[in-house]
């Protein structure tokens, strides 16, 4: 069962349908159809992936909630259906296959209590609606209070959660018909969603490690005991259709070989240790890994060049021209040809361009009057942007800090604060966001969200980012600490304003 944790937030967008691959003439259609009631703007993406490194999207518009799609794959796999608010990574095709989706996409918890699955491919994907209602149902679930457990009573409880999960599959299988319990395709989905099962099991263990055995790594008496024997490494390709065994590997490496490098929250700051490290993964690779999860490996940390490169210092762009090099020579050049290349090598010569002390991109915002706003009309003030849209829960966490933090220079006439909204449309930032969260100070759009001149000029792929610029329009920081950090960005703040 592919387990989702928490809210999936809007800009991981940007990341899985990075890629556009090409189907050749072998491939084979897998159809789509369905009706999606209450679905925002009429569209939604298919998102498929043969080998979990190439994506390709398929953007569906929809007739009264009715669509058809052919999708074109080559290999049996997991898809994800990407909404406005939400995602859905669960669904299991395989080609020459027909599947017909009916649920009802208001939010996230709708359309899981309301999916229906009818076709050649339903009973996998009615399979994995159904245990994920009767497990809710059951209140069977692993949240931030099983990591609170004691060690023992967390492999207990994480046990007996795929226990239950074992034994309603076998009560579903009952259900089925004995052709469907017999087919090939309905055994070979269990091994799958077996693999799936074990190591999100074993990602569980390594985030109870990880968060509450602190400093030991795999090498500790708990990875050992619980991670380490239970491992596999293998090119057989019902692992690697799993996305539990692929992202396992990914998060897994740096916790097995370098822990210590690791401790920081890579996700937020920038730490040299992570490209050091993996400047030294050829060696690991050539005994550890085969080459496939070498590949999908190196295809996701190539998928966050970009995002790296766009915060590096002068020093650190030349350790991720080092580590880019050798992600370069390990994935093939159907990757290394694709867009997305060109979009890391942009935000190269975008973080060249916009070091401390560089002239700062100009842009033209509007409020919720129509007013137009240019970086130059705020010259000769210090200017802290604070970058949001309404659906970003970060970004509304922010907000109580960013209050707190105006206040503090509430009386200082050189000082602004900016809040730009790429929302991707102004209703939905003037409904769902100035409505209902209130935010203070001078609100702008940037129209077009992620499309807009203003986020692509400034390199925007993840929010919230903040940004400071000096009264010359000179950058400052434009990955600057956030309000929550408030004694940091105080400092620079400060710093900057007595200069």
């Amino acid at each position: 069962m592919a387990t989702l944790v928490g809210c999936i937030a809007k800009t991981i967008k940007t990341t899985l349908v990075a890629l556009a691959a090409f189907c050749s003439m072998t491939c084979y259609a897998q159809q789509l159809t369905g009706k999606l009631v209450n679905l925002n703007g009429n569209k939604f993406t298919v998102i498929s992936s043969d080998d979990g490194v190439s994506f390709v999207k398929d953007t569906i518009t929809t007739i009264n909630g009715k669509f058809t799609l052919n999708l074109k794959i080559k290999k049996t796999q997991y898809i994800t259906l990407d909404f406005d608010d939400f995602s859905w990574s669960n669904i299991f095709i395989s080609p020459k296959q027909i599947l017909e989706i009916n649920a009802d996409c208001s939010n996230w918890e709708a359309f899981t209590n309301t999916q229906k699955y009818k076709g050649t491919a339903a009973a996998y994907n009615n399979h994995s609606a159904w245990l994920q209602k009767t497990m809710a149902a059951k209140k069977q679930q692993i949240d931030m209070k099983t990591y609170h457990l004691k060690k023992d009573d967390f492999v207990k409880s994480v046990d007996h959660y795929y226990k239950v999960t074992d034994s309603l599959t076998k009560i579903y299988q009952q259900k089925l018909t004995l052709s469907e319990r017999n087919s090939a395709l309905w055994k070979n989905y269990l091994v799958i969603d077996s693999i799936e099962n074990a190591y999100t099991r074993l990602s569980f263990f390594r985030s109870y490690a990880d968060a509450v055995i602190k400093g030991y790594g795999a090498k500790s008496a708990f990875a050992q005991q619980y991670i380490e024997p239970n491992l596999t490494i293998t090119e057989d390709a019902n692992y690697i259709t799993a996305p539990a065994y692929r992202n396992f590997w990914i998060s897994y490496l740096p916790f097995k070989y370098d822990v210590t490098a690791f401790k920081a929250d890579t996700s937020k700051t920038f730490t040299h240790e992570r490209y050091k490290y993996f400047a030294e993964i050829p060696k690991i690779t050539a005994s550890q890994l085969n080459s496939s999860l070498t590949k999908i490996i190196s295809f996701y940390y190539l998928q966050h060049l970009a995002d790296e490169y766009k915060k590096a210092t002068a020093e650190q762009l030349l350790i991720l021209d080092q580590f880019s090099s050798f992600i370069y020579a390990k994935i093939d050049d159907q990757v290394v040809s694709s867009p997305y290349l060109k979009r890391v090598n942009e935000a190269k010569n975008y973080r060249l361009q916009s070091l401390p002390g560089e002239p700062s991109f100009d842009f033209t915002l509007v409020d919720t009057a129509g007013k137009q706003y240019t970086l130059t009309d705020f010259k000769g003030k210090l200017v802290y942007i604070d970058v949001w849209a309404s659906w970003c829960g970060p970004c509304i966490a922010e907000m109580p800090s960013l209050k707190a933090l105006r206040a503090q220079y509430q009386k200082n006439d050189n000082v602004i604060f900016i809040s730009v909204s790429i929302d991707d449309n102004y209703k939905k930032w003037v409904e769902k966001g100035l409505t209902v969260h209130k935010p203070e100070g001078l609100q702008l759009w940037a129209k077009n969200g992620f499309d807009s001149s203003f986020a692509k000029d400034y390199k925007i792929t993840t929010i919230p980012q903040f940004m400071l610029i000096d009264g010359q329009g000179l950058i400052v920081d434009l990955n600057a600490p956030r309000p929550s950090d408030i004694k940091k960005i105080s400092l620079l703040i400060n710093e900057t304003l007595t200069k």
